[in-house]
């Protein structure tokens, strides 16, 4: 029985270093002219990818189970269906980062490091906020001072 998990254990790793081996050579051999395609179906076969366990995504990204079970916990990592499986989407994109940071030294705060990579990015692909910053460049929206006892104290910002 043992030696049974330890072999799927051993298969799932496998499985998931060839895809994401083969996801990193799509990327690095993207060319200007075809690079929002073949980057389209790499990260396709990412999102197709079945969870990942816990332990897994320990040995890919070469920290404790712990350190992964806290990673999902605050966040950084999306569990799947269940407590022990990870969003293979989301593993590969903080391996990304992770191997990253390790190449520049980073290892000691790597779950801050991460963490704040992670949410800029994700900032950065707000529509909303897209939105936001394109009305402020424009120079329309509202002004809104704190200490301001009520709402119908803001005002436009006048453009000219």
């Amino acid at each position: 029985m043992a030696e049974d998990v330890a072999m799927t254990a051993a298969a799932e790793e496998t499985r998931v270093i060839r895809l994401f081996q083969r996801v990193e050579r799509l990327e690095a051999v993207a060319g200007e002219e075809n690079i929002a395609e073949i980057l389209e179906v790499a990260h396709g076969a990412v999102q197709e990818c079945e969870p990942v366990s816990v332990a897994t995504a320990a040995r890919l990204l070469k920290v404790s189970r712990k350190t992964v079970e806290a990673w999902a916990g605050e966040g950084l990592l999306a569990p799947a269906s269940g407590d022990l499986l990870l969003d293979a989407e989301r593993l590969y994109e903080v391996l990304q980062l992770v191997r990253d940071l390790q190449a520049k030294g980073r290892d000691r705060t790597l779950l801050e490091a991460a963490w704040y990579r992670l949410s800029e990015q994700a900032l950065a692909e707000r529509v909303d906020l897209a939105e936001s910053v394109e009305q402020m460049k424009r120079g329309e929206g509202l002004v809104v001072r704190s200490g301001d006892s009520a709402s119908s104290q803001a005002s436009s910002i006048a453009t000219g």
